[in-house]
C-alpha cells in the first residue's frame, strides 16, 4: 500500500523529530494563511516562512 501510494516510511526521534515537526507546523500554517483559511499570521507565533 505505501509503495503504491508514493509514501516513504522512515523513523526519526529526539531533536531530529522535533526539528521536522516544527518545520512541518510552520509550512502548514503559512499555507493555510496564504490561502485565506486563517486570519492570524503565523509570524505572530514566530513561525518562519
Amino acid at each position: 500500500m505505501m509503495a503504491t501510494s508514493n509514501f516513504t516510511f522512515f523513523g526519526i526521534y529526539g531533536e531530529e523529530s522535533e526539528r521536522l515537526g516544527r518545520e512541518m507546523d510552520a509550512s502548514f500554517s503559512w499555507i493555510l494563511y496564504d490561502h485565506g483559511l486563517v486570519d492570524t499570521s503565523p509570524a505572530a507565533f514566530n513561525l518562519p516562512r
